[in-house]
């Protein structure tokens, strides 16, 4: 399987590395939209091929806007990028628009893989200790975890709450998210890169920013980043075992 981060609009970039990393099971992190000025063609690209994509904070404000059309919906999203996504969506026809509606609409909070225990999802999960202190969800078990959070959590979560959460390490599962830009994690890494974390990997490396889309291919519990980057093109790195 192939996950890939936090792509941003950069659809060119998502094109080389599909170009170069081939595999039938393709996942999204979310966050295709945004920033970058092709982020309505990118949504239409990754619908059309049929990959699995959840739902990221990104997509979640464009739908919130796109619903209520209240003025501070419209300036929080536009806040974090949206004018370019509003302007494309705006050029598409009443059935074109619709289309993304329900598409969007449709993107569930993770996935999970059971045969291999990853859960996949926009920004991880929430597991603050004060947050697990009254539930079993401090136990290790990932069905009574999954059921205390709040669809912020899946969207929002960041450092305290998830990347650097010792409390995830007794879990089995293994956590794969974008949202955080590794470069803000490790500002001592020399360039974009997925990094880990225990359990986690955090694979979103700033496309829109560095000009590099990161993914990870798990393939017999081995681990591997690939990586488009405008400047260097194609290359792998080598994570090693899953587990």
């Amino acid at each position: 399987m192939l996950i890939i981060g936090d792509i941003h609009g950069q659809l060119s970039i998502l094109k080389k590395l599909l170009e170069n990393v081939k595999d039938d099971n393709i996942y999204f992190v979310g966050d295709l939209i945004d920033r970058g000025i092709h982020g309505v063609e990118t949504l239409q690209y990754v619908k059309n091929k049929k990959y699995k994509i959840v739902l990221g904070n990104h997509e979640a404000m464009m739908l919130k806007y796109l619903e209520s059309k209240k003025e501070w919906d419209k300036q929080l999203w536009f806040d974090n990028g949206g004018q370019e996504t509003l302007f494309a969506y705006n050029q598409l026809s009443d059935q074109e628009q619709g289309e993304i509606l329900c598409f969007i609409k449709r993107l569930p909070y993770y996935f999970y893989i059971d045969d291999i225990d990853i859960l996949i999802s926009h920004s991880g999960v929430n597991a603050n200790a004060y947050f697990l202190k009254d539930s079993d969800a401090n136990k290790a078990d990932l069905k009574t975890l999954l059921n205390i959070q709040e669809p912020k959590d899946y969207l929002w979560s960041r450092h305290e709450e998830f990347i650097f959460n010792d409390n995830l390490k007794e879990y089995s599962t293994v956590f794969v998210a974008g949202h955080t830009i590794t470069k803000k994690i490790d500002f001592f890494i020399d360039e974009p890169k997925v990094l880990r974390f225990d359990n986690r990997f955090l694979i979103d490396c700033g496309a829109f920013n560095t000009g590099t889309l990161g993914s990870i291919k798990i393939s017999d519990n081995n681990v591997k980043a690939h990586y488009y980057s405008d400047e260097k093109g194609y290359y792998v790195e080598d994570l090693g075992k899953l587990r």
